[in-house]
């Protein structure tokens, strides 16, 4: 595969429609898992196979139950795919397999083969220098010879990298229909000054450049609109998730158990009833608003709901909560909102993905590369971003607000209590959508003059990641992972 010549990635690799809890550790794999078996389909092998393997290392290994890492590569050998899922439809769970219920299972819900416990294989010390979360399938004949393989890098955000054996190096699993054409462009652009330069030169926005960049690299002929359909896409099911997680049907939904061993409760729609009743009453209840958005989506990632990652599950609520609450108090004509509102919501999401593009080309969004600051971090910058962009601020203080957002999160770990996608990052989802928003406000209310740059900020974020003890990278070996008990 060609190397990209700009950092922009492509919007809806940004911002994916899957499910819970981890956009690493569970869409990825999932992805990984379907490329797989269409792999050994296209290769013309699939009625050869006996059995497969899946050997997992490093965080994968470490976390990867509490993050139904074994579920997820075992729904996409069936062939499900994360926009597709649907549990109630699985023809095997990794449960059944454990328990002994059923170890037959049907590749690409055709080929079936045995699959035991041993056949999904834990190495949480075995490490690969590219990437922490590695992992790679095997093919079996009834011979027990190896005949197919690929190796898999999920590297944050529900995006994969693979490599066959007759690949030199990783290449990058894009979207279906979608791969990037590497033919260079006017607005092109591998950092933010490049960014800024380029759009002060054609006199374009972020959401313009965006929209640009999508249409040039695509291998498909697409238009604005096209772009635009996306967008509208991936907000339709961004709303969807806030709304679920703050269904109320009876009483029981206001304050349910979602997590047993933990003794964790449902909190959003609770909160979600005391926001409505200080608005009854007049008063303010941002914080409130904000905070119940962000929970209401991370709770329903934790349970392994539909979210979008955003730029990754784990950090699925910042930017849903920052932008549904802009919606909420957005003072709109009646007769012209609708489509203010619509277009509002468009630039406020290409505006993060290019943000978001730019940090994970040059630093990165994977807990388990570079800690929570590379998630959470990553994701109140892209949503501090697009406030300041539909407020109709510069671009000096668009940068300004990403970069203090960014510089907020700073160090932070990533250390979930029992590997579970609960402890502490639901509540840090809420912190940083609060951050955004006042990231946002503090560069409204100056002229964008900041001392440290967006790329000086990303760096630091990538090399505190490198210096980070790899204990507090998603393994759950250290910090709040380690000294609660329950």
């Amino acid at each position: 595969m060609k190397k990209q010549t700009s950092a922009y990635i492509q919007f809806s690799d940004v911002f994916k429609i899957g499910v819970g809890p981890s956009s690493s550790h569970t869409i990825g794999p999932m992805r990984a898992a379907n490329h797989f078996v269409k792999s050994l389909q296209e290769n013309e092998i699939l009625e050869k196979v006996f059995f497969v393997n899946c050997n997992l290392w490093g965080s994968l290994a470490a976390t990867g139950i509490g993050h139904k890492t074994p579920d997820a590569i075992i729904a996409g050998l069936q062939g499900f795919t994360p926009s597709n899922f649907k549990p109630k439809k699985l023809f095997i769970s990794w449960g059944e397999i454990i328990n002994k219920k059923n170890q037959i299972l049907p590749l690409n819900n055709s080929q079936e083969v045995n699959f035991t416990p041993q056949n999904m294989i834990f190495s949480p010390n075995q490490h690969n220098s590219i990437h922490p979360n590695y992992f790679y399938l095997q093919a079996f004949n009834q011979e027990k010879h190896e005949i197919f393989r690929i190796d898999y890098l999920s590297i944050g955000g529900g995006n994969i990298s693979f490599k066959t054996l007759n690949d030199k190096e990783f290449q990058f699993l894009p979207n279906p229909g979608y791969q990037y054409q590497p033919q260079e462009n006017r607005t092109d652009f591998i950092n933010t000054k490049e960014l800024f330069l380029k759009a002060k030169k054609y006199n374009l926005s972020l959401d313009e450049i965006a929209i640009e960049q999508e249409i040039a690299h695509s291998k498909e002929e697409i238009t604005k609109e096209d772009v635009y359909l996306q967008v509208d896409k991936v907000w339709k099911a961004m709303e969807s998730s806030i709304r679920n997680g703050l269904e109320v049907k009876n009483k029981d939904d206001l304050s349910p158990v979602i997590q047993k061993e933990l003794g964790i409760k449902k909190r959003a729609p609770k909160m979600y009833q005391t926001y409505l009743e200080r608005r009854r009453q007049g008063k303010s209840a941002t914080i409130e608003t904000l905070s119940c958005y962000a929970l209401a989506v991370n709770e329903q990632n934790a349970i392994g709901g539909r979210i979008v990652t955003a730029p990754t599950t784990g950090s699925a609520g910042v930017i849903p909560a920052v932008l549904q609450e802009y919606i909420d108090r957005d003072d709109l004509d009646p007769t012209t909102g609708h489509f203010e509102q619509r277009d509002k919501i468009r630039k406020f999401l290409l505006t993060a993905s290019v943000i978001g593009s730019i940090i994970k080309y040059n630093g990165s969004v994977s807990g388990a590369e570079c800690g929570c600051q590379a998630e959470v971090g990553s994701a109140c910058a892209m949503a501090a971003a697009g406030s300041v962009a539909v407020c109709g601020g510069s671009l000096e203080q668009i940068e300004a607000a990403a970069e203090s957002a960014l510089e907020y999160h700073l160090g932070l770990t990533c250390d979930p209590v029992k590997g579970l996608v609960f402890v502490p990052c639901i509540e840090r989802n809420a912190m940083a959508a609060n951050t955004a928003v006042t990231a946002a406000r503090l560069a409204l209310a100056g002229d964008g003059h900041h001392v440290v740059s967006l790329d000086t900020v990303i760096e630091t974020m990538r090399q505190t990641g490198v210096d980070m003890n790899e204990a507090y990278r998603e393994t759950a070996k250290a910090g709040l992972a380690t000294h609660v008990s329950c």
